[in-house]
C-alpha cells in the first residue's frame, strides 16, 4: 500500500504518533471488497444477487457507505505495514484520530502507538510466602453431605399447614404505594419455606398456611435492597398457596450411595472429601500467587507507565464487572444506584488495581523474556483440539490464534514461577 506516514516522537511519555495520509487509488481495493461481501445480500433488478458490478453496488448504497464499512480494513492494513517498516509491535491498542474520510479523497488519520514500559527486576526467585497445606475435615464432609442431600430431596403433596422446611407452590403479587411492582408477580412459584430466600418476613408469613388459602401483609423491604427505588419502602404482598408440599430426604448409606455410581458410602465420601480438597487447592494456590505477585511488585522497577495502558486495563475491569452482573442476571444501572456510585467514580476507584494489574503482566512479561519461555505450534494445535470440527476455521482467525497462545504462554509462565519458588 502507497502511503505517506510522518512520525513524531514523545520519548517522556513513550508515545510515537504517525500523521498518515492514503492516497485514493489505493482506498479502492478496498471499496471493492466490501461491495463483494455485500453484493449477495443486496436486490437490485436486472442482477443476480452476488453478480452486482461494482459501480452498480456503489451507486446503490453510496460510496460513503462502502467507506465507513471499509475504514476498519483500511486502516489495520495501513498500521501493520507501518509497524513491520518501522519494527515496532502493539502492546495495547492505539489511538486513532480520523481527521480526513470522504468519498473520493485520501484518508487522513493520526495513529498514536505507546511503547511498552521497562521493567527492572531484582532477585525475584529468592522470594519467600506463607504456605500452608489446605486440609479438609470429616465435619466438611458431613456439610456438604448435607448440601447434596437437598439436591436428592422427593417432595410430595400433603394436606398440612406449611411448616419450615416444606415446600410451597404458591402465586404472589407485589405492590408499592398502591402500584403493581415491575416483576413483583409469579404464578406457581416454588418455595423452600425456611431458606430465606425471600426478603425478611416473607417466608415467615407463610406459616399456618393451607393449600387453596390466600393472605395479604406488609412488609419492608431491606434498606440494602439491591434496587435501590424500593430500597427501605413498604411493600403490600398478596400471596395465594396452591400446593404444600413435603421434603424427602434419602436415607445416608450404601444403598444411597450406589444410586449416585458409588461403591458405598465411604467411597462417596472419600470423592467428596477429594472435591473439596480440590477446592480448597484452588484457593491456595490463588493465595499464594497474590501473595507471590505482591512480592514480585516490591522487586520491580518501573520506567513511565502511560496512562493509555492504564485507561485500557480498567475499561477491562469494568467491561468483566458488567458481564459477572449479567451472569447472575442482575442489571448493572442498579447496581451503580445501589453502590452509589457514578460510572466516572467506578472507573476512578477501579485505577489502583488497574495499575497492579499492568504492572504484574509488565512483570510476567519480563520472566518470558529472560527465561526465553515461548509456546510451540504444537501446543496451540492441541489446545484447539477441544473446539472439535471448528478448529480448523478457528486456525485462520490470527485473533484468535493470539489469544490461546497468550493464555498458553501465561500459564507457562506461572508455572515457571511456582517451580523457581518451590510450590509446585
Amino acid at each position: 500500500m502507497k502511503l505517506v506516514a510522518n512520525k513524531k516522537i514523545d520519548e517522556k511519555k513513550g508515545e510515537i504518533c504517525f500523521e498518515i495520509n492514503i492516497p485514493y487509488e489505493e482506498i479502492e481495493q478496498f471499496l471493492e471488497k466490501t461491495a463483494k461481501k455485500i453484493n449477495k445480500d443486496l436486490k437490485i433488478d436486472g442482477f443476480r444477487a452476488g453478480k452486482i458490478p461494482f459501480d452498480v453496488v456503489k451507486k446503490q448504497v453510496g460510496e460513503m457507505y462502502l467507506l465507513q464499512s471499509s475504514v476498519e480494513d483500511i486502516v489495520d492494513t495501513a498500521l501493520n505495514q507501518i509497524l513491520k517498516e518501522n519494527d515496532l509491535r502493539l502492546f495495547i491498542t492505539p489511538k486513532i484520530e480520523m481527521d480526513k474520510l470522504a468519498p473520493n479523497n485520501p484518508i487522513e488519520f493520526k495513529a498514536t502507538i505507546y511503547n511498552l514500559p521497562t521493567v527492572e527486576l531484582k532477585a525475584w526467585d529468592k522470594i519467600k510466602i506463607k504456605s500452608e497445606k489446605p486440609e479438609v475435615s470429616d465435619k466438611e464432609v458431613d456439610e456438604s453431605m448435607k448440601g447434596m442431600l437437598e439436591y436428592l430431596a422427593k417432595e410430595k403433596e400433603i394436606l398440612r399447614p406449611i411448616t419450615n422446611g416444606n415446600v410451597a407452590i404458591l402465586n404472589f403479587d407485589v405492590s408499592v404505594d398502591n402500584v403493581p411492582l415491575e416483576g413483583g408477580s409469579a404464578k406457581d412459584y416454588h418455595l423452600v419455606v425456611g431458606q430465606q430466600t425471600m426478603i425478611p418476613g416473607f417466608e415467615e408469613a407463610l406459616i399456618g398456611l393451607n393449600a387453596g388459602e390466600e393472605k395479604t401483609f406488609n412488609l419492608d423491604f431491606p434498606k440494602d435492597y439491591p434496587h435501590k427505588p424500593i430500597a427501605g419502602k413498604s411493600a403490600e404482598f398478596k400471596v395465594k398457596i396452591n400446593k404444600v408440599m413435603e421434603r424427602e430426604y434419602p436415607e445416608i448409606n450404601d444403598e444411597m450411595a450406589k444410586e449416585l455410581k458409588y461403591g458405598s458410602l465411604a467411597e462417596l465420601k472419600e470423592a467428596m472429601k477429594n472435591n473439596l480438597l480440590g477446592e480448597k487447592s484452588k484457593n491456595a494456590d490463588i493465595q499464594n500467587m497474590n501473595q507471590v505477585f505482591d512480592e514480585l511488585l516490591k522487586k520491580a522497577d518501573f520506567d513511565h507507565i502511560n496512562d493509555a495502558f492504564l485507561d485500557q486495563e480498567t475499561r477491562v475491569m469494568l467491561n468483566e464487572l458488567k458481564q459477572n452482573i449479567e451472569k447472575q442476571r442482575g442489571n448493572y444501572d442498579h447496581y451503580l444506584e445501589h453502590i452509589k456510585k457514578t460510572e466516572e467514580e467506578l472507573l476512578k476507584e477501579m485505577r489502583p488495581e488497574a495499575e497492579k494489574r499492568v504492572k504484574i503482566s509488565l512483570i510476567l512479561k519480563e520472566i518470558v523474556e529472560k527465561n526465553q519461555l515461548s509456546v510451540s505450534e504444537e501446543e496451540i494445535n492441541q489446545q484447539l483440539t477441544q473446539y472439535g470440527e471448528a478448529a480448523e476455521e478457528m486456525k485462520n482467525n490470527k485473533r484468535f490464534l493470539h489469544y490461546i497462545e497468550q493464555n498458553l504462554l501465561n500459564k507457562k509462565t506461572i508455572d515457571f514461577i511456582k517451580e523457581t519458588l518451590g510450590l509446585k
